[in-house]
């Protein structure tokens, strides 16, 4: 990680962690899984109240609403709570107390805090890798099938970087700041910044303007949340901040800055609004580890790729792309000479046997000296013949020729 330690810890509320997060990670903030909270509610309050009644209804949203101050979350807690009279509850004034550990009104001044609210994306990354895996196989065979997964990550990867690189989203506004915005976002980015431009054209109006200096300060009308925010803005250096706190929860204008850039004309979104790692060119950089050297992540044979990759390049523009009535000489002469460029960087390539491959990767090589020997069969319980019971040996034997009488 470069030797960086992480902004933000969650994980479930154990006390064995709760105790060594501040010992380890000093300056991190650590949260408790929003999810595995919620999870217990019906245990704590009671599946009665939380089945029969709308008491589930009414909390969710105070709990999962990111826009909420501190103080009106607290306000609107203790509103649901005496609603439904469950102000006796030990549990609900024990996660109470606890607020500032898991309620996203206490973490909307982190950066990308809002992010992650729940240890999801570890299970989701565990659920992947299942899909590869299974605690039956070998080691060679979970190394074998790691490699597998990890392939598929960088083939999708690649994917998604052609798609950006390649291809644009339609706009749905006539804001131009969204043109500048489809040029840097990433597909998935510029999707949710699309979001914020539609509601930023449709529902938004004007509160009320205050101006200090260059600072104004306007109040914009949410028609779709019912409440109003106030954006302040920077004429002078285009700065500005938003009461919602979207940018600093996600990273992402919000609607209300959107809809004051667009009666302001900006066109252009400020340098420091657009993070680096929502963008197009958010390419890793490079990792070296404590000695200062740097660690490749990359296989030999995306190494081989890439020199195949130039080496067609040299190709054709060198000898040209041939039509459909090339000659057979051409064609040879062609083929030949693909051959050498690829046996001049590849080496020949000889196939592998599986045994070959696992070989090359335990880096030791199988003896032909065989000391074990398969042990004799052992007539083990159900092999051979069936055993037969005694009626079965009864019919079996030849029956006796009953007496006749020859009158």
């Amino acid at each position: 990680m470069g030797q960086q330690k992480p902004q933000c810890v969650i994980t479930d509320q154990c006390p064995g962690i709760k105790k060594a997060c501040p010992n380890v990670f000093k300056h991190s903030v650590h949260k408790y899984c929003m999810w595995h909270i919620m999870q217990k509610m019906p245990k704590k309050v009671g599946r009665a109240i939380c089945n029969d009644t709308e008491f589930m209804t009414d909390i969710n949203p105070v709990v999962w609403d990111v826009e909420l101050e501190p103080g009106e979350f607290g306000q609107n807690w203790k509103t649901v709570i005496e609603a439904h009279g469950m102000q006796s509850n030990r549990w609900l004034k024990y996660v109470f107390a606890i607020r500032q550990k898991w309620i996203p009104a206490y973490f909307r001044d982190l950066p990308l805090g809002c992010l992650l609210q729940t240890t999801q994306r570890s299970e989701r990354s565990n659920s992947y890798f299942k899909r590869f895996e299974s605690h039956f196989r070998t080691l060679v065979e979970f190394w074998m099938r790691y490699n597998s997964a990890i392939e598929q990550q960088r083939h999708t990867q690649r994917r998604m970087d052609n798609a950006n690189e390649h291809s644009m989203l339609e706009k749905v506004g006539p804001m131009k700041v969204e043109m500048h915005a489809s040029l840097v976002y990433t597909h998935p980015i510029f999707a949710d910044f699309q979001n914020e431009v539609k509601h930023a054209i449709c529902i938004m109006r004007v509160g009320g303007l205050t101006t200090v200096g260059a600072v104004e300060y306007h109040d914009v009308r949410d028609g779709l949340k019912h409440r109003s925010f106030r954006v302040e803005f920077n004429t002078k250096t285009n700065e500005s901040k938003c009461a919602c706190k979207l940018f600093e929860r996600h990273g992402i204008v919000c609607r209300h800055i959107l809809w004051v850039w667009n009666g302001r004309q900006v066109h252009r979104i400020p340098d420091p609004y657009v993070l680096a790692r929502w963008t197009k060119k958010s390419y890793r950089p490079i990792v070296r580890d404590e000695n200062g050297k740097v660690i490749e992540d990359i296989d030999e044979a995306d190494i081989k790729k890439a020199e195949m990759s130039k080496v067609w390049s040299e190709i054709y523009a060198t000898v040209g792309v041939m039509d459909s009535y090339a000659t057979v000489k051409q064609m040879k002469q062609l083929q030949k000479t693909l051959t050498q460029f690829r046996e001049n960087i590849t080496g020949p390539i000889e196939p592998k046997t599986k045994n070959q491959e696992i070989e090359a990767l335990l880096g030791i090589t199988a003896s032909n000296d065989i000391n074990l020997r398969p042990p004799n069969k052992a007539k083990n319980k159900g092999s051979g013949k069936r055993l037969r019971s005694s009626k079965e040996k009864a019919k079996s034997k030849p029956q006796k020729r009953k007496q006749r009488c020859d009158r």
